[in-house]
């Protein structure tokens, strides 16, 4: 999928004359299992009874920078190329370039959050955590986290896309299957990605 992606990415920017690229984020559910993978910064989230977790891990030139110890967490948060992209879709050398990925046991009740770093970015963890409610419809909550960002200031491109896992007493499935490819700013439309160009 990656792949195929990655080459209509290659294909439009030639065909426009312009480099181009995009952040992608992916989920699949089989049965009660749950696969997730991400290329740039946007995120990947999982709810549930017990916290909220991360299931994605940015892929940016100051993630990089942390892994190898040369900046802590919180200089990454202030540092100019926190929002550098280290892998997305749209790279020539993308193949034999793993996403960041993972694999899980969801349960009935669980809510999952795919949205960009628009909101990632500007709404900290238990803000986000505290609009994800069980008992409201997912286009509410939705809403609700995008209007938070706008409120706090952000920016950026505001994308979130989110599901709820339902249990039908044979396997979990979810409201809507995901496959989605988030981008920032260019506004053109490939595959399921939002592109933006890349400077």
């Amino acid at each position: 999928v990656i792949d195929k992606a990655n080459r209509r990415v290659l294909k439009r920017s030639r065909t426009i004359g312009e480099s181009m690229g995009s952040t992608f984020a992916m989920l699949v559910v089989s049965s009660k299992y749950l696969y997730a993978c991400n290329l740039g910064d946007s995120e990947i989230y999982l709810k549930t009874q017990y916290g909220l977790e991360r299931l994605s891990k940015p892929q940016t030139v100051a993630q990089e920078l942390v892994d190898s110890g040369a900046i802590s967490e919180s200089q990454a948060s202030r540092s100019y190329v926190r929002n550098q992209l280290s892998k997305y879709l749209g790279m020539k050398n993308l193949k034999g370039i793993g996403p960041n990925e993972c694999s899980l046991y969801i349960r009935n009740g669980d809510i999952l959050l795919i949205c960009s770093d628009g909101v990632s970015d500007t709404l900290a963890n238990h803000s986000i955590y505290a609009c994800l409610s069980p008992n409201r419809p997912v286009r509410e909550i939705a809403d609700t986290i995008i209007e938070k960002a706008i409120r706090k200031g952000s920016g950026d491109n505001l994308t979130v896309v989110i599901a709820r896992v339902l249990d039908d007493g044979r396997e979990a499935r979810l409201r809507r299957l995901l496959a989605i490819a988030l981008g920032i700013t260019a506004g053109i439309v490939a595959l399921t990605a939002l592109l933006f160009a890349i400077f």
